[in-house]
């Protein structure tokens, strides 16, 4: 498993699950050997979008409570600069399944570049431990 956490600033009409969600379905939609689903989560939590092609899948959790601001401190123990944690709307996680032979990398590439071009946000990579994109120092002009 690999997982990218992109943490949304700013507007919560701009950040909110259905904009977000809308945006990677229109990415993938139409694509013949893609299908996108939920997963079902346990009772309590909100489903996860599911993204499958084949034996390959990952999933998108929209977080917007507590728990992001644990996730965010996480990232910032390895960042090199301070996080704006006061303007922090949403987590998107992204949690990539095994793909040993990168059969599917492909697809994995298009969902990290929907990711990395995402206005005030700060996407974390957790295999690598370290902020990989961060948009919110062009939006503030920083």
């Amino acid at each position: 498993m690999h997982t990218i956490s992109t943490f949304l600033f700013g507007n919560e009409h701009a950040t909110s699950k259905e904009r977000i969600y809308a945006m990677i379905r229109a990415q993938f939609e139409g694509s013949p050997d893609i299908v996108l689903g939920e997963r079902q989560m346990p009772v309590g939590m909100p489903a996860s979008m599911q993204v499958t092609s084949g034996p390959f899948h990952f999933t998108v959790d929209y977080i917007d409570d507590l728990s992001m601001h644990e996730s965010l401190a996480h990232a910032q123990s390895f960042a090199p600069r301070a996080l704006p944690v006061e303007h922090l709307q949403c987590e998107v996680r992204t949690v990539f399944g095994d793909d040993p032979y990168a059969d599917y990398g492909h697809i994995a590439n298009v969902m990290q570049k929907l990711l990395l071009a995402l206005p005030n946000a700060i996407v974390f990579d957790e295999r690598q431990k370290r902020v990989v994109s961060d948009t919110t120092l062009q939006s503030t002009g920083a």
